[in-house]
């Protein structure tokens, strides 16, 4: 009965571990990495997860739009957005996931977690 009890809060440190991965992923990119792989990792099937996934992927997809499009200029904005999106989202997740809530839209695009 106690390991029944302990595998949901190894799921969760899992996630925690993984959101600040992600956020760390902004001084050493490898970190974000490994923060995608324990989010994958996870057994739960929880929203964040998805959320988690979600943000890496579409992040990396804006972060090669922008880095190509700094040829003319308009990149810097879509790097700029890409931070600010990125940012948003890991921050308002890790606050819903500490107070101990789900995430209901986990495929949604927006800057907040719902």
């Amino acid at each position: 009965m106690t390991e029944v009890s302990q595998a949901p809060e190894k799921a969760s440190n899992m996630i925690l571990f993984a959101y600040i991965a992600m956020l760390v992923g902004f001084v050493f990119p490898v970190a974000a990495a490994v923060g995608l792989i324990i989010a994958y990792l996870d057994d739960g099937a929880s929203g964040h997860k998805s959320f988690l996934i979600r943000t890496f992927w579409f992040g990396l997809l804006m972060t090669v739009v922008g880095a190509v499009l700094t040829i003319v200029i308009v990149g810097w904005l879509v790097l700029l957005f890409w931070f600010v999106w990125t940012v948003m989202r890991l921050i308002t997740g890790l606050g819903k996931f500490n107070a101990g809530q789900g995430i209901s839209e986990p495929k949604s695009l927006g800057f907040k977690a719902s």
